[in-house]
């Protein structure tokens, strides 16, 4: 789970404006918010932080070669600190929770089915 990148990619430069002029006009009220929300988007990087792209490949490379079965179901690359992981954290013990309720506790348990494990 990615979050934002402020290098190797255009996503700012390109994420708050529209490519024509018909849609900028339509849009100009919000202008002022866009502007607010560059500025605190420049705010939510420690200082330092290096949110590059390259930080992604590298965790796709560390969970790969984690043990089968082992992987965690999601991962989080996020310099910003918004909170992601502690978000995920209730999702995953909210649906542990319903799922169990249901009957299938023992199911939570199983990562891969063996046969379908890579040697």
């Amino acid at each position: 789970m990615p979050g934002p990148l402020t290098q190797g990619t255009e996503h700012f430069p390109h994420a708050s404006r529209a490519h024509d002029d018909e849609r900028t006009r339509a849009y100009a009220a919000l202008d002022p918010m866009v502007a607010r929300n560059e500025e605190a988007t420049e705010g939510l990087f420690p200082p330092g932080a290096d949110a590059h792209p390259r930080a992604v490949a590298e965790e796709i490379v560390r969970v790969l070669a984690l043990p089968a079965g082992t992987r965690p179901l999601r991962t989080v690359v996020d310099f910003s600190q918004a909170g992601v992981e502690e978000v995920n954290e209730v999702l995953r013990r909210a649906q542990e929770d319903f799922v169990t309720r249901l009957g299938f506790g023992e199911l939570l348990h199983v990562r891969t089915a063996p046969a379908l494990e890579a040697p």
